[in-house]
């Protein structure tokens, strides 16, 4: 369920004081979600935001009345998730300030030229926002780390870092209820790099553990709409999808032990969606819930895979205790596969459940299509070897085709990052070589997921890395829509890193883009620029920094240019990256690693 917050616009009181607004919030609050807070959400005006000409710690902007304790009545909050761009200080160069601000001015002028995710458009996997909306937003609140959270760096004795450190360490427990109480989820990820030299971009964003946390429990508790800032002018709406391949309890985080968090915090966040939904008797929602607690906490080192499993035994006699139950056309064998339970799984085919039974509805929150069986559901989210075996021996096929897409186990596997399912659906002859209706192939879903440990079974498998998708090719597809760890795999399989493409617009695949393109000034721009391209201008295209910067070192070709004779420079102009990216970066400012601060919140 989403959080909607009241839209009236907050008029402070001037006799408000801040600290016994405070201490009555630390005296007992009852929060609307049911997630407690350790730490008050502390917001900042936009309009006060706007007047800042550099980001300051919340005890500087707390002493000037800058940020107060956020309640419901005071209209919509922005969440701004980021990554640090230096090791004491978010933003010492002010990209990201500077990025934000422009973002937000357009918003209020409806001056930007607003885009969407090409793979969402593609899908259908999007809603509109409209510039009511973005006004709206304008007029609200920001919830940033440093001006939320009380900063070491602002502290002037001993006894106020000490005080800073408890402060810290409740604000993180009570991170996930700052971004359920949000009406918009910002990623401000612009191209830049760090202070010890790194570029950072969208990507390097996703592979944050605190960053992947933040958008997942912003899909748990709603979806609300996501909109990535890149930089100066580039603002774009994604689909909250790329969570399906989020493990937060395995990415990169400055403190091994967050890691412990993020799982008990997820669990929490599941919990109060797992209160709501079963006081209002929603079966389905409960059990895909508890299909996610397993996916989204998968391989955390002191989690085992069945610890919460058994929460689910009673959840399907809520509505029956009949042996076969629909809902929504999903019967017990989807679930109870999806959730790894083995011992349902046996029960249920030893009464004769069907085995192939098909969903008769879509599952849009969980990007889930209609017709599928129960061996997809396995695919999607189990981790157990020995449900695939019982559904084959009741006469499951290893490569059954669900006809709402055309999709196969094995391309759901690969869609959601499943690498366990993966590897036993090859095990069992799966053809990784399979196309949806979309053209689409299971290494086509492993290249857009980053996957690389799924690429590499699939290639072993003899997965075919010179298809092409609609006149694209698989190099290609890589620069579009990831980061290109999976680059020199395929460069070992005998491509050319500098091949051309022409989409074939009158391909069954082509069909889909241009219709796409039709509807959609977004997919019209990329697919311009992409027709004629080499992989490393298309990349450029989708503004996929990392991945032009990885194509560079490994000797691409600059000088190539696309069917409308743009070159890497003008392409790189109009997707809004930077020039500086792909200069080498000078450590004179970086600040040694002695002296940084050891928990950012990234």
């Amino acid at each position: 369920m989403a959080f909607r917050c009241c839209r009236k616009r907050y008029e402070p009181h001037e006799d408000l004081d801040v600290e016994d607004v405070e201490n009555q919030y630390r005296a007992g609050r009852k929060e609307s979600l049911n997630l407690p807070k350790d730490f008050p959400m502390y917001v900042i005006s936009v309009e006060d935001f706007l007047e800042l000409d550099e980001m300051r710690p919340h005890q500087e902007l707390k002493e000037e009345k800058l940020v107060r304790i956020f309640e419901h009545s005071m209209g919509p909050v922005t969440f701004i998730s980021h990554e640090w761009s230096g090791l004491s200080h978010p933003d010492p160069g002010r990209k990201q300030l500077l990025a934000l601000k422009k973002t937000l001015w357009g918003f209020r002028s409806h001056s930007h030229k607003f885009a969407y995710d090409p793979v969402a458009l593609m899908r259908q996997y999007h809603k509109t926002l409209s510039y009511k909306d973005l006004h709206e937003l304008t007029k609200g609140w920001l919830w940033i780390d440093f001006f939320s959270i009380p900063q070491e760096g602002a502290c002037r004795t001993p006894e106020e870092v000490a005080c800073q450190q408890e402060d810290l360490k409740d604000a993180i427990r009570s991170l996930h209820t700052y971004v359920a109480h949000s009406s918009f989820f910002f990623i401000l990820a612009p191209v830049q790099h760090h202070e010890m030299g790194r570029l950072m971009d969208f990507s390097s964003w996703k592979s944050r553990g605190w960053c992947q946390f933040e958008l997942t429990v912003n899909v748990l508790m709603g979806a609300k709409p996501v909109i990535l800032v890149q930089g100066l002018g580039s603002v774009k709406k994604v689909s909250a999808r790329i969570f399906l391949h989020f493990a937060p309890c395995l990415a990169k985080f400055t403190r091994e032990e967050d890691k412990l968090h993020i799982s008990d915090a997820l669990d929490q966040v599941i919990n109060a969606q797992v209160q709501r939904l079963r006081s209002q008797g929603e079966v389905h929602r409960l059990q895909m819930l508890e299909c996610l607690r397993s996916l989204l906490t998968r391989r955390a080192e002191h989690l085992t895979l069945f610890k919460r499993l058994s929460r689910t035994g009673s959840l399907a006699y809520m509505a029956s205790r009949d042996k076969c139950i629909i809902y929504s056309g999903w019967t017990q064998l989807h679930y109870a596969a999806a959730r790894s339970d083995v011992e349902s799984v046996t029960r249920l085919l030893g009464i004769c459940e069907e085995v192939d039974a098909q969903t008769q509805q879509a599952d849009k929150d969980l990007f889930l299509g209609s017709m599928l069986q129960p061996m997809h559901m396995w695919a999607a989210f189990s981790f157990s070897e020995d449900i695939i075996h019982l559904l084959l021996d009741a006469g499951a096929q290893v490569d059954c085709r669900a006809k709402d897409g055309n999709l196969t186990p094995l391309m759901l596997s690969c869609r959601f990052g499943n690498l366990t399912s993966c590897r036993e659906l090859l095990k069992m002859q799966a053809d990784p070589n399979a196309e949806d209706d979309m053209g689409c192939r299971p290494l086509t879903f492993a290249l857009a997921n980053d996957a690389e440990q799924l690429v590499k079974p699939l290639l072993m498998a003899r997965a075919d890395p010179h298809f092409t998708w609609g006149g694209l090719s698989s190099l290609h597809f890589l620069g579009l829509t990831s980061s290109a760890n999976s680059l020199e795999l395929l460069l070992q399989q005998g491509l050319d890193i500098n091949m051309s493409c022409r989409v074939r617009y009158f391909s069954r695949t082509g069909l889909y883009v241009t219709l796409g393109m039709l509807r959609n000034r977004t997919l019209r721009q990329l697919f311009w620029l992409a027709d004629g391209s080499t992989p490393i201008l298309a990349a450029a295209a989708l503004g996929n920094a990392k991945v032009v910067q990885t194509l560079k070192a490994s000797g691409a070709d600059i000088s190539a240019t696309n069917a409308a004779g743009k070159d890497l420079a003008q392409i790189c102009r109009i997707s809004c990256i930077p020039e500086e990216a792909f200069t080498p970066y000078r450590l004179t400012h970086a600040t040694p690693l002695a002296n940084a601060d050891p928990v950012l919140l990234e």
